[in-house]
């Protein structure tokens, strides 16, 4: 524990740029601007600073050893720093918080592997994305998805282009899998971003196939992985042209799936709650199919996917 706890904070919380280069901008920038000086300011917050420093603690110790939502910190509402008087405002800030005080670790350990300055920002600005996201779901200022940015925090996680890749273990299950034995992978998540197109996600899993080798010679990987419920087969029933019928085609189904109306209905329509497939807006081609296919009693369903890391091509990556 340092010496000056709240000062250790201070220091690192007011890092020139550093929440506009973990991806903050506009109204959650100048949220995320007032809770970082109530946090160092406030007489009151002392607990929650000695909170926030254990947190960075376990965090840093963490970083290389490639964890996958960790349980360093709590959920939303464990998380919460009230920065306005609004119902939900500053849900999961304090952890916001954490992890922007923990960045030098992290950076730190991609400086070590080479990893350039690009990708590695890129990676860490996932934070302002997540922080969007919860405005979108949420219609305030915080973060719900935390726990899933302790993935990029361990240093396993990198943006590359259009998709993000995490060194991830992966532990087949279920009947029907190909091959059961638990091995290393390169595991694709598609963040909010704009268009899925067939050109974007072949360049990042180009640049992906040689940015792994070059970074992380050290682990034997010889597929990309992904599970998402893009992949549920039912996409095909889409315009073939389409870049979600086109993506889910890329993949080799490992396994039967398992059902997850849940992240159909967040990625879709930005609802956490039980919604109602009847009363979701159906103004897409992919809205009205996944909600029709929930609404006749056909859950929609999150399926696991390979590609051999041969059929992809590399190009060069970029330098260190």
């Amino acid at each position: 524990m340092p010496a000056d706890p709240q000062a250790w904070l201070a220091d690192r919380l007011s890092a020139e740029n550093l929440l506009e280069n973990l991806g903050l901008t506009g109204q959650d920038l100048a949220d995320a601007r007032e809770a970082r000086d109530l946090l160092i300011e406030d007489p009151s917050l002392a607990d929650a600073r000695l909170r926030i420093v254990t947190q960075v603690l376990r965090l840093g110790a963490q970083t290389g050893r490639f964890v996958d939502r960790t349980a360093v910190l709590g959920d939303m509402s464990d998380e919460a720093l009230v920065v306005a008087d609004v119902p939900g405002h500053g849900w999961g800030v304090l952890a916001m918080m954490a992890l922007a005080a923990a960045v030098p670790e992290v950076r730190t350990f991609h400086h070590q592997r080479g990893i350039p300055d690009e990708i590695s920002w890129a990676s860490l600005a996932d934070l302002g994305q997540q922080v969007r996201v919860h405005r979108q779901t949420y219609g305030e200022f915080g973060i719900h998805t935390h726990s899933w940015l302790t993935t990029a925090w361990s240093g396993a996680l990198y943006s590359i282009g259009r998709l993000q890749y995490n060194l991830s273990w992966y532990v087949p299950a279920g009947e029907g899998v190909a091959d059961p034995t638990p091995r290393w992978v390169w595991s694709a998540h598609i963040p909010a971003g704009g268009p899925l197109t067939p050109e974007l996600v072949a360049d990042s899993f180009a640049r992906a196939r040689a940015f792994f080798p070059r970074y992380f010679d050290d682990y034997e990987v010889g597929e990309f992985h992904c599970v998402s419920w893009l992949l549920d087969p039912r996409m095909q029933q889409l315009d073939p042209a389409s870049n979600t019928a086109r993506f889910q085609a890329l993949w080799t189904l490992d396994g039967p799936g398992t059902e997850n109306n849940a992240d159909a209905i967040f990625f879709l329509w930005r609802r956490r709650d039980q919604a109602d497939p009847a009363e979701l807006p159906t103004d897409s081609s992919l809205r009205r199919l996944v909600a029709a296919e929930m609404l006749a009693g056909r859950p929609w369903r999150q399926h696991a996917g390979l590609i051999p890391v041969r059929a992809v091509e590399p190009v060069a990556a970029p330098a260190g």
